[in-house]
């Protein structure tokens, strides 16, 4: 049934409003329904879902992004011709295209739009739900629980205002109320970018009306606005039928009758309309017809509130204004309306004397927290709980984070504004439902001891404090923050933990001193700033933080606390490349923490030592026992352990894949995948990560088309979560781009490579290490491309970039200068060659052989002796390079291990004493390959060099 309502929203009726003149839905579309399974363009028929004026909607699954999509459908008549600027196709790819630009979550989101087989498209979020009508029909609701649904609402439109979008049909059908409790403005198919393509209704109305009689009448408001009214008498009949008048004009601003400029206080005007219809019960303007309503509309004639109805005064006065008919005279924009909405409803002596803290959480939270709160006086009690918000996330804290995100000068920085928003929104939420079922399960339902319901609370104490420093920290840093901010925002730690007695049992209870109850709870608010410092990204500041807490937490002597101490502790450390320092300080983290029966934070502390000792000191043997270890621990975790047991497979699939053991790897990494690919598990930084491992080990396997399908994936994702323009995003693009170009697809790769670089240095600047990353990409394709001059001159910038931030000396310059050495190789500049090789052995080496970038240099100067006529020459460093790859382990990257056996051979070969060996490894290399479709090119040299070095 909800996949109906929803099909309905999305293919509503309006032809009589939704067009400069009136076109008749196409016959084709409707007469002909497609059937399940049919194929159209990529997309999989799923079920027909509904059809109207609009087109048709289906229900299709998209099996690029590999999720199910509402596929909007519609012809083009046969009066529109193709390329027209009129009709419904054109109209509904202008629905497209303005959804498109918006990335906020009470808008629905729009996947793709174009033209299939003559018929025009558009692909849409598939979101459950039912229409905010039908929801506000099914249930009664107090005016409160009702304005968050609106409030919500009125922030999409709000943000399509911010876009320069006017929505044009705002109304209850064109409101979506999500399954998973998020409103979300639809329908965007009367949107324009500008008024100047408004015609008006009424003129085209009176067009038909042939030679009525008209009056002018003034408004009594005092606009300057001149409103025909007569002819109304005569009103065609299009403009009343299937559900036009009730459904549309009776939401109309009157400019938008009249042929007037229309603009977003005419949205405005629409959403107040809706939201007295809801408060009410009633419209504003009476219900006396046709005529009547827009003779009272055009007059600002509202009809007086019913006395049934409790609503506050100031409610009525603050929608009154929204519906004046002079648009001049309403409030500047709806945020301003909500604003005021929130402030008054948050401040209202009847909200808090009814208990009503879960409303102004609600109307707040703009995702609707409404379901909590109900007026039933046995749970007054525990209604007000909510106000423990204050401070952390209410009205005026999320407008200072919004703006404090938003104005940070980033290209991403509002719709990372949005989405943090939203996201603390749901966490709010959570926190005060949360709070409401551990006061009613003790005090209501009674089926929980005071004792419980104490710790719940504790519990609940720290999400707040863990929220409020985060909260803290997006007001008072700068503009770096906006790049982890939402990644921050969704790695707090889960409310839903707070209703697990088993867990918040088994630890030990705080000290019985007051003192030292203090000191405790310093100790935990010093561990929720270091936190939040960690997830966004501000390592050093966190860093001082999590020592000092780590050492107050010894001195307090509170096992529970002193484990998660040294866990947030070793994090900054391993992230702050201190891999064996926190090595240590994760083993202690994870032995305490076993013994205070805290099974979670030590399989997240095992877990973390997987990477720490494996893929930052390369101990792959010691990370797998590790993995082994945390395995078991999760084990005890039982279901609310699979985010955990997911990271611990991500993280050990790594770890296989620095050995080389790509099969292993790509098992391990879609384990994870199926763990975290479920609505159960909305993790989407999580499953973006997985996606995106997966692919580069199916890269690695020669997997390409796979690859490919995976990171492209992963993209779309990370499109929809972080925005299209934030820098992890790019990061991604990156990785998609290395998939491509090893595939031969040099010209796409680049194309995503540039996309990269250019959010990188909207974001950064022009000399942001990240730029230098992209910038090196970049290079590779034009070093394959044998635009060498090219290519060094984007390397040396690189290069320039790095020195720059960090130093002449550091390790990373070294796989820059390899590049480098590589290009003048090409060039045959053999001395320059072999000194940038031997510069970056210099930084590489003191890291040990293990370093990635120790073998590539030595082959490099093996290489370069070989193209300079000196095959004894280079036999040293080729030797060398051979000791230094793991023994009795598959190599991590096979094309360099071949690449190094051809070249020995090449070396070796000259000796007749030597030859047996040569040909031996020449067949090595060949074996590391034959395995895998990838390095053709290769593969035929060194059969090519075997069929002409033969032993005699």
């Amino acid at each position: 049934m909800t996949d109906r309502a929803y099909a309905d929203t999305l293919a509503l009726s309006r032809t009589a409003v939704a067009e400069d003149r009136i076109t008749p839905a196409p016959h084709d579309l409707t007469d002909a329904p497609l059937e399940p399974g049919h194929l159209l363009g990529r997309y999989i028929i799923l079920e027909r879902l509904g059809a109207g004026g609009m087109g048709v909607v289906y229900a299709a699954f998209d099996p690029g992004l590999d999720r199910k999509v509402a596929l909007k459908l519609l012809g083009r008549p046969d009066e529109a011709p193709e390329g027209a600027s009129l009709g419904p196709g054109a109209r509904l790819l202008r629905e497209a295209k303005a959804l498109a630009r918006l990335a906020h979550p009470n808008v629905v989101a729009v996947h793709d739009a174009g033209q299939i087989d003559g018929r025009v498209f558009v692909a849409m979020e598939f979101v459950p739900g039912v229409t905010l009508r039908h929801y506000l029909s099914q249930r009664t609701l107090h005016w409160r629980d009702i304005l968050a649904l609106f409030v919500a609402a009125g922030r999409g439109l709000q943000a399509a205002h911010a876009a320069g979008l006017i929505h044009r049909d705002f109304k209850p059908e064109n409101v979506l109320v999500g399954d998973d409790g998020r409103v979300r403005v639809l329908d965007f198919g009367l949107a324009r970018a500008s008024v100047s393509e408004d015609s008006g209704i009424l003129e085209q109305v009176l067009k038909a009306s042939s030679d009525s009689a008209s009056a002018r009448e003034r408004p009594p408001d005092g606009s300057g606005a001149d409103f025909l009214l007569g002819s109304l008498v005569s009103v065609d009949s299009r403009l009343t039928r299937v559900g036009a008048l009730i459904g549309t004009p009776a939401y109309m601003a009157p400019e938008q009758y009249m042929g007037l400029e229309t603009s977003a206080r005419s949205d405005q005007f629409s959403f107040c309309v809706s939201l007295w219809e809801a408060i009410h019960g009633a419209h504003p303007f009476g219900d006396g017809g046709a005529m009547a309503l827009l003779q009272a509309i055009s007059r600002g004639k509202l009809r007086a509130v019913p006395r049934d109805r409790r609503t506050p005064t100031w409610l009525t006065r603050a929608l009154a204004r929204g519906l004046a008919v002079d648009p001049l005279a309403r409030w500047p924009d709806v945020g301003a309306l909500l604003d005021v909405l929130e402030r008054r409803a948050l401040r209202s002596r009847r909200a808090r004397a009814a208990g009503a803290a879960g409303l102004a959480l609600g109307l707040l939270l703009g995702a609707g927290v409404w379901g909590y709160v109900r007026s039933d006086s046995r749970d007054q009690l525990c209604r007000d709980g909510a106000l423990g918000l204050v401070g952390a996330w209410d009205p005026a804290r999320r407008a200072e984070v919004h703006a404090a995100l938003a104005t940070t000068g980033r290209a991403h920085a509002r719709a990372t504004a949005d989405r943090v928003v939203a996201t603390l929104d749901a966490y709010a939420a959570a926190w005060a439902a949360g709070h409401a079922d551990a006061c009613r399960a003790t005090h209501v339902r009674h089926e929980q001891s005071p004792e419980l319901l104490d710790l719940r609370m504790t519990c609940l104490g720290e999400r707040r404090r863990e929220l409020a420093a985060l909260t803290d920290l997006f007001v008072q840093t700068g503009p770096e923050v906006v790049d982890r901010a939402l990644q921050a925002a969704a790695a707090l730690t889960p409310v839903r933990r707070c209703s697990d007695p088993a867990a918040l049992i088994a630890p030990a209870a705080p000290p019985d001193d007051p003192a030292a109850r203090a000191q405790l709870q310093a100790v935990r608010q010093q561990l929720a700033e270091a936190k939040a410092l960690f997830d966004a990204g501000r390592l050093p500041d966190g860093l001082a933080r999590a020592e000092e807490a780590a050492a107050e937490a010894e001195r307090v002597a509170h096992p529970p606390t002193q484990a998660e101490a040294l866990y947030i502790l070793g994090l900054l450390q391993n992230r702050a490349a201190e891999p064996r320092t926190a090595g240590a300080t994760l083993t202690r983290a994870a032995l305490v923490a076993t013994a205070s029966k805290l099974d979670e934070l030590a399989a997240r502390a095992m877990v973390e030592l997987i990477a720490c000792v494996g893929v930052y000191q390369t101990d792959t043997d010691q990370a797998l026992r590790w993995s082994d270890l945390a395995g078991a621990m999760v084990q005890r975790l039982g279901p609310e352990g699979q985010v955990v047991e997911a990271k611990r497979l991500g993280h050990t699939g790594i770890v296989r894949q620095i050995r080389g053991e790509f099969a292993g790897a790509r098992e391990l990494h879609e384990r994870a995948l199926d763990l975290l690919d479920r609505p159960d598990q909305p993790d989407a930084s999580a499953l973006i990560g997985t996606l995106s491992n997966l692919g580069n080990t199916l890269s690695d396997l020669g997997l390409h088309a796979e690859a490919e399908a995976s990171h492209r994936r992963a993209v779309a994702l990370a499109e929809e979560f972080f925005g299209p323009d934030h820098p992890q995003t790019a990061a991604l693009a990156n990785n998609l781009g290395a998939a491509l170009a090893d595939t031969g697809r040099d010209d796409e790769a680049a194309a995503l490579h540039e996309r990269s670089l250019a959010i990188k240095e909207r974001t950064y600047g022009p000399n942001h290490l990240s730029v230098a990353a992209s910038l090196r990409n970049i290079a590779h394709i034009r070093l394959r491309q044998g635009a060498l001059g090219e290519a060094q001159a984007i390397l040396r910038r690189a290069l320039a970039i790095r020195e720059r931030t960090l130093g002449p000396d550091h390790p990373e310059l070294a796989e820059l200068l390899h590049d480098l050495g590589e290009v003048a190789r090409r060039e045959r500049r053999f001395p320059a060659a072999q000194a940038l090789f031997r510069r970056a052995l210099q930084l590489a080496e003191p890291a040990g052989l293990g370093n990635p970038h120790v073998l590539p240099l030595l082959l490099g100067l093996g290489q370069t002796a070989l193209d300079a006529g000196d095959p004894v020459a280079a036999r040293e460093p080729l030797r060398r390079a051979l000791a230094a790859e793991p023994p009795g382990q598959a190599p991590a990257r096979p094309h360099v291990s071949a690449r190094l056996r051809l070249a020995l051979a090449e070396a070796l070969w000259i000796d007749p004493s030597l030859r047996a060996e040569a040909r031996a490894l020449a067949e090595q290399g060949r074996d590391m390959l034959s395995a895998s479709a990838s390095f053709v090119a290769l593969h035929g040299d060194l059969e090519a060099w075997l069929s002409g070095h033969v032993l005699k």
